[in-house]
Parts: C-alpha cells; sequence; structure tokens
C-alpha cells in the first residue's frame, strides 16, 4: 500500500459581490442601469414588451431615460438575453465540467440549459470575477437539488478561490485513475498561485 498525491494548478480569484435588485430598485435607474436589469430580468422584459410606459411609470424614470426606453426593440433585447445567457452558461461549464458533463447525461442538454436558464433568470453576478461567482451559485443549487450529479471537488474548489484562505482541506470521494476513491483535497494559495492535491491511498 502506497499514499499517492495528484496536482493540479488553477486560475486565481477573488470573491465579488452582486448588487442586489432591492438596492438597484431603490433609485430611478439611469439608461444604462436599466439596460443591464432589463438583460437579466425576463419579467422586467416581459413588462416592457406589455407596456413600456407603465414600466417607466414604475420605476420613475426620466423623460429621457423613458424616451430612451421606448425606442428599444423587445425582439431583439431578448436575442441579447438569450446570448448573454449562452455566454454564462459556456463560462460555468467550464468551470464545473464533470458535474456538467453528469448532468447532461442525467436529463440531456437541453433540459440542462432549461435548468440553467431558470437559475440565471434569478440570480445575476456582479461584474468582477462574475464567472466564478455564477458556477459556484449553481454548483451550490445542484448540491441541494441534484447532489448525485455534483462533483464536490470542483465545487470545493470555487468555494476555496471565492475566500481568502490560505489553505483548505476536504475529505470526499472521487473519481481518481478510473475509480471512485477516498480522497483528501489538499486548496493551497500562495501570492497569486493557487495549487490543488488530491492525497489517497493506492493499493
Amino acid at each position: 500500500m502506497s499514499v499517492r498525491t495528484a496536482r493540479t494548478d488553477f486560475i486565481s480569484a477573488a470573491p465579488c459581490a452582486a448588487l442586489s435588485r432591492e438596492a438597484e430598485a431603490a433609485a430611478a435607474p439611469d439608461f444604462t442601469s436599466l439596460l443591464g436589469r432589463l438583460l437579466s430580468d425576463a419579467a422586467l422584459r416581459a413588462e416592457l414588451s406589455a407596456d413600456p410606459q407603465a414600466l417607466s411609470r414604475r420605476l420613475r424614470l426620466s423623460t429621457e431615460t423613458s424616451a430612451l426606453l421606448a425606442q428599444l426593440d423587445p425582439a431583439q433585447l431578448e436575442a441579447q438575453a438569450a446570448l448573454l445567457l449562452s455566454k454564462r452558461l459556456h463560462e460555468a461549464l467550464k468551470l464545473l465540467p464533470q458535474s456538467f458533463r453528469r448532468l447532461e447525461q442525467e436529463l440531456g442538454r437541453a433540459a440542462l440549459s432549461a435548468l440553467f436558464n431558470a437559475y440565471a433568470g434569478q440570480h445575476w453576478p456582479g461584474d468582477h470575477r462574475r464567472h466564478i461567482e455564477d458556477a459556484l451559485n449553481f454548483g451550490a443549487l445542484l448540491a441541494r437539488q441534484r447532489s448525485a450529479v455534483l462533483d464536490r471537488a470542483e465545487l470545493n474548489r470555487l468555494r476555496f478561490l471565492a475566500c481568502r484562505r490560505r489553505l483548505q482541506v476536504c475529505v470526499l470521494r472521487t473519481e481518481l485513475d478510473g475509480r471512485r476513491r477516498p480522497v483528501l483535497q489538499l486548496l493551497w494559495r500562495h501570492g497569486s498561485k493557487h495549487q490543488e492535491y488530491f492525497i489517497y491511498f493506492g493499493i
């Protein structure tokens, strides 16, 4: 019997805090802020399509912002929102590759996309390191709803990237060398460098 280690290096990241929708709604938005909210909020886009003037009154928009809002094409806005969702899914997939592979095998690609889009419609990450935050939040959702498909090592890695600890040790079962094994996952930070080790017993 021998003790073995597997090491990987991974990208640096810092935690980011998304601006809450309650805070955004507290003041009348300018057009740039409003456009961002429209792209992230399907319900708000539905309001715009149904009655732009009513939406302007509810949000207490300025005359200038209301005029710009009235010029928006709802169909083009939906297309842009769909493109952003597709990009978010693509980036999350890169950070949770094993989890997404299992989820696709279980649900199929279309249902996987629908599940992610339902999540994405309720969560919009901030600008800084938003892909890390997105993948972390979706991974946490999988942990609650579909724990069998979640790769715990991936979620641990994302949690480590989003915190400021220098060292994190996790115990889990994961697939290494073609077998599921009980392992210690060691995540280590030194300056801007991040490294990961899996320690397990090999027979």
